[in-house]
């Protein structure tokens, strides 16, 4: 069994660019009507510097003969990327059809 741990700190930068993209104020969820646009130049969300996330890995070998072997692999992590978490919420579209509770996605390279 092999366990990994660690912890990641992640900055998103508010995008910039030119012309400036579109902000909005007073965005509250419970009401819609205080929503305005901002003035030119405003960044569309402040840069966040405190997205200290914990990783864990956990690798446990089952079966090993000299044609096959097999391992499970499990992981967790939080996320703070603001620019990809819809797609990540779209994952989960499959999970439902592969009934998963979650749809774990990785890039390992060795």
């Amino acid at each position: 069994m092999t366990l990994v741990y660690g912890l990641r700190w992640d900055v998103d930068f508010a995008p910039s660019s030119n012309p400036g993209l579109l902000a909005v104020t007073g965005y509250n969820l419970n009401n819609l009507s205080s929503l305005a646009l901002a003035s030119p130049g405003t960044p569309p969300f402040h840069t966040p510097y405190d997205n200290i996330a914990p990783r864990l890995g956990l690798a446990y070998q089952i079966r090993e003969n000299p044609k096959s072997q097999t391992v499970l692999r499990g992981g967790f992590g939080v996320f703070y990327d603001l620019a990809t978490s819809e797609v990540g919420a779209s994952l989960q579209v499959g999970a439902i059809l592969l009934g998963l509770s979650a749809l774990p996605v990785a890039v390992a390279s060795h």
